[in-house]
């Protein structure tokens, strides 16, 4: 039986009149009506403006349906449960949506869910004889309850390996999310809304490991007394991450980016980052200690670190680069090192001529083994490399040194040291020189 129903009755009769004349589509005049009148199992179908005005249908059909009943979300391709049901299998194709909507979902015997698509849950389902949701591709997408009070919710642990994808995308910002197991994730891990923590009600922390990109779009990201690895760097461009006080590292392989937001990691021990660093908006508190243990890594944007950190002495040469323009701040201690056969190369990224980026140690600096170019030291004390090279077109850099002579005829003297002019005097007549 196929039936039809919409608010506007009028509408219903035109339809029968119309298009579904000569069919055996049945006309109902309430949804009463309709979920009497289709075969069980029902299946309901959506054709409804998304957003509001499916949450009001789907209330408005729950009461009239049984278990095993399914609503089917037209708008979005998604399938709402309206019970909990038990299947022998469940296979969610690519930008199919099977939501839970807070109904019990089980296998007949254990069994995982083939996910091409997105398994939505609120967080609070009882799950049975379900061995994951799919460790290899697709999406779970937990959205709480939307009832706009406080509600705790546990990401659900699923063994070794606990998801592909894993998105925390809260209807109610107010509902929060977090771990009673340590959880490491195949995928990506996405946050739009909400909060997500790495520990449960109590405060225990667990490990957390993401093996793709991680970014936060919103919510409340807070970490415990545990280490997290980032395995495929590390976004934040709107919402916040925060934590409690935390012997522990962050691990970010990959490239730290935040272009907004708060990154409050004042609580944390160790920022670990192998790829490049970006703070272009937003506010970035530091922890003790930022270390770049990549190679090739660069530096964009103005930050203010504690300890700042970049030690190849028992690795190989590389070069760390400075956006042009930008200003790194270091309050507590500066480590820039290499070592013989090892050097560490500090240079520009981007700009041209005189253009210099900066750095300013206003607390103590170790700096052995570089070869720097193009920087403006902006603390009032000089920057005294050892064993290391003046690049060139450096300001309170290197001990200054003095050196006169005596021109039989005029043109200019040059100072270069190892091939890279250091000074020079500019045009002068015949007679005493000095450069300083």
């Amino acid at each position: 039986v196929v039936a039809v129903f919409n608010r506007t009755v009028s509408k219903v009769d035109a339809f029968l009149a119309n298009e579904a004349k000569g069919t055996r589509v049945v006309g109902t005049r309430s949804i009463e009506e309709l979920c009497a009148s289709l075969k069980r199992p029902r299946r309901v179908f959506l054709l409804v403006k998304a957003g509001q005005a499916v949450d009001e249908f789907i209330e408005a059909l729950i009461p009239h349906l049984e278990k095993g009943d399914v609503i089917i979300d037209g708008t979005t391709g998604s399938v709402v449960l309206s019970a909990g049901v038990k299947m022998t299998d469940l296979t969610i194709t690519a930008n199919g949506i099977f939501s839970l909507r807070g109904y019990g979902f089980s296998f007949t015997a254990p069994a995982a869910v083939e996910n091409s698509g997105i398994f939505r849950l609120q967080g609070g389902e009882t799950l049975t004889n379900v061995s994951n949701l799919d460790i290899n591709t697709g999406t779970v997408e937990y959205v709480g309850d939307g009832d706009t009070f406080v509600t705790d919710y546990v990401v659900k642990d699923f063994g070794a390996t606990d998801y592909f994808n894993l998105k925390i995308n809260a209807v109610d910002s107010n509902d929060t999310f977090g771990i009673e197991a340590a959880k490491s994730i195949a995928g990506t891990f996405d946050m739009t809304s909400g909060g997500f923590a790495n520990y449960d009600n109590g405060g225990v922390a667990y490990y957390l490991s993401v093996t793709g990109l991680t970014t936060i779009n919103g919510g409340i990201f807070s970490f415990g007394d545990v280490g997290t690895a980032f395995g495929g760097g590390l976004t934040l461009s709107s919402g916040s991450i925060a934590g409690t006080p935390n012997t522990g590292s962050i691990d970010v392989t990959g490239n730290f980016l935040q272009s907004a937001g708060s990154c409050d990691l004042r609580n944390l021990n160790v920022l670990n980052v192998s790829g490049n660093f970006t703070h272009s908006g937003g506010t970035f508190l530091a922890p003790t200690t930022v270390v770049l243990n990549g190679t090739s890594q660069q530096i964009s944007g103005d930050t203010t670190f504690n300890d700042l950190t970049k030690d190849v002495s028992a690795t190989a040469a590389d070069t760390l680069s400075f956006a042009s323009g930008s200003t790194q701040t270091v309050t507590g201690t500066l480590t820039l090192k290499g070592a013989s056969g090892k050097v560490l190369t500090l240079a520009r990224l981007g700009g041209g001529g005189s253009d210099q980026w900066s750095i300013n140690p206003s607390g103590t600096w170790t700096v052995d083994y570089v070869s720097v170019s193009n920087s403006e030291n902006l603390d009032a004390d000089k920057i005294l490399p050892t064993n290391s090279t003046n690049g060139g077109n450096n300001t309170n850099w290197f001990d200054g040194i003095s050196i006169a002579g005596t021109s039989n005829s005029s043109g200019t003297v040059w100072l270069a040291f190892n091939g890279v002019v250091q000074a020079a005097t500019g045009a002068i007549a015949a007679g005493v020189w000095s450069i300083a």
